[in-house]
């Protein structure tokens, strides 16, 4: 057993790992497209949980908003909305005084809002 030597030398420990290196690299181009469409499989089955199925129509979707209010927590119409209240522009029509004005908005604005709701939103 003499004149044999185990140890490698450190040019070939190199071409080694730089084959290693080129053939997972290789594997993974192969099974790129695999991967990228199970990662886009994962990615739709994900988003379509948060619409519970449903898919977005242009024509007949409705765009619900709620005012994050705890007590009274409803969601309505917005286009209900902004064409039929008139809330928060400067246009709105109040009484003269602050105070007054922000009561009647409350009060206006919450009425308004229960007026849009719509049952395909709640």
């Amino acid at each position: 057993m003499t004149g044999y030597s185990h140890k490698r030398s450190g040019g070939q420990a190199m071409i080694e790992y730089v084959v290693l290196i080129l053939l997972i690299m290789g594997a993974l181009f192969v099974m790129q497209k695999y991967l990228t469409r199970n990662t886009s499989g994962r990615w739709k089955t994900a988003a379509d949980s948060f619409g519970y199925g449903r898919q977005y129509d242009y024509r007949g979707t409705l765009e619900c908003m709620t005012d994050g209010n705890v007590e009274d927590y409803f969601f309505y119409n917005l286009t209900c909305y902004d064409q039929n209240c008139d809330c928060e522009s400067l246009r709105a029509t109040c009484p003269s005084t602050m105070t007054e004005c922000k009561d009647y908005r409350k009060t206006h604005c919450t009425d308004c809002k229960h007026d849009c709701r719509v049952p395909a939103c709640n």
